[in-house]
């Protein structure tokens, strides 16, 4: 593929990002809790190895997840890495079963070498998501009457929306050969919708319709380490750590409901006092080690912890006097996650084509982050896939197109829904040296 081709590969993910970044990308009834489902950050390579990438350490790779990686970029490249995802999931609720395929924006990033020793990265990724919409019908309690000799329903209908990016910049510092630091510094956006919307069977009885809404602008700052140890001239072993710092987000959440009748017309609507700095960010610490061998295999596993149980959240729960909306610990979990993955090249400097493919495994368990109707939410585990292919131009094949599958079974005993996803994801690393000094005869 000439170099032409690959700008044009680059257009083409560049505008795909964008319309599935309109679409979110999931539907799931977990997203109703919290702040939606979680996406990791995770790139091209990390996706087909388990999501790992703390003790990761490449040139040609952007590694998100530890930014002390940043500074192993070369002087002479600038990388630009994006990526979208093609999901279908099958959905089992006792002998109910549904399907839904969707698409969403995974990352875009770009890294190069800013001075000595110093690597930089800017990008977008997703740090949540939500989007789901289902409804459940209920018997109202005592409404028979001489018209109806069974009792009244009333349906529940849910729906939501919305969730949150992370656009960041971030630096990885070389203070030895083999110790580097980094940061990222993120600006974090998005909004937060969920509705609910409560019907009658009964025609002269009033419609409720509640709204919670919240819109989330704010911070977050990632620290990262690395140590590599060189075993002998082929091997090494790569140590690397991250945190991201746990903080209060000075954002209100707010709480509309509505009554009308079968109309539609408001027969009364209150809009609750909105709650003052109404979320917490938790604080994530992660390690991994990654062992390389020949420059053709990689072995890394990961743990990553959420302390979302320290993290205040806002809620509608009962009262003395009723219910009440406010904002508080105890519906949020702290969550753990293992991840193991490896990476094969049979040769990366062979002729043959084939030779140069890099080929990916990985797996990973996570335990969840959310209450469901007071019990623990769905515990996810994922088998992954895949492989990369060069892209060869007249200057060097050290540009790739990155596919991998990803199964996932995510599963909770609280309402009995188990999701089982398919998740295909098509990245484009598109690695060049840009800042190489011509010679002409």
């Amino acid at each position: 593929m000439k170099i032409n081709g690959t700008l044009s590969c680059i257009l083409m993910l560049s505008l795909l990002a964008g319309n599935t970044k309109a679409q979110n990308g999931v539907s799931t009834p977990y997203s109703r809790y919290g702040f939606g489902k979680l996406s990791d950050a995770t790139s091209g390579f990390s996706s087909a190895m388990g999501g790992i990438g703390y003790g990761i350490r490449e040139n040609g790779k952007v590694n998100t997840l530890n930014p002390a990686s940043y500074s192993a970029v070369d002087s002479l490249t600038f990388i630009f890495d994006a990526g979208v995802s093609l999901e279908n999931v099958n959905y089992s609720y006792g002998k109910n079963k549904t399907n839904k395929k969707s698409s969403s924006f995974d990352y875009l990033t770009m890294q190069f070498r800013a001075w000595k020793n110093i690597g930089m990265t800017v990008g977008v990724q997703p740090f949540s998501r939500i989007g789901y919409e289902s409804s459940t019908t209920s018997d109202i309690e005592g409404s028979k009457d001489d018209y109806n000799p069974n009792n009244y329903t009333s349906t529940a209908s849910y729906k939501g929306s919305g969730g949150l990016h992370k656009a960041f910049v971030g630096a990885g510092y070389r203070i030895l050969d083999n110790l580097s630091v980094g940061a990222n510094f993120s600006y974090m956006f998005g909004d937060i919708q969920h509705t609910i919307t409560y019907t009658p069977s009964l025609s002269s009885s009033y419609i409720n319709y509640c709204l919670y809404s919240a819109s989330i602008s704010t911070y977050s700052i990632d620290l990262g380490a690395q140590y590599t140890l060189k075993m002998d001239a082929k091997k090494s072993l790569t140590i690397g750590a991250a945190a991201t710092l746990g903080h209060t987000i000075n954002n209100d959440a707010s709480l509309y409901e509505t009554l009308m009748d079968s109309s539609g017309d408001t027969i009364y609507s209150n809009r609750n006092p909105a709650i003052k700095d109404a979320f917490e960010l938790p604080l994530t610490i992660g390690a991994g080690v990654t062992y390389r061998h020949d420059n053709r295999l990689t072995i890394g596993a990961d743990y990553t912890l959420q302390k979302w149980g320290d993290c205040k959240f806002p809620m509608k729960e009962d009262a003395a006097n009723g219910t009440a909306y406010a904002s508080r610990t105890g519906y949020l979990l702290d969550r753990s996650r293992f991840a193991v993955g490896a990476e094969y090249i049979p040769n990366p400097v062979s002729r043959k084509y084939l030779r140069r493919v890099k080929y990916r495994l990985g797996a990973s368990y996570s335990t969840p982050y959310i209450k469901v109707n007071g019990a623990d939410g769905p515990r996810e585990i994922s088998v992954t896939g895949g492989f990369s292919l060069p892209i060869q131009n007249q200057i060097n094949n050290r540009s790739c197109l990155n596919f991998s599958a990803q199964w996932v079974n995510s599963k909770s005993s609280a309402i009995g829904l188990t999701e089982n996803y398919l998740r295909v994801c098509v990245g484009l690393t598109f690695n060049e040296r840009w800042f190489m000094k011509w010679k002409f005869d």
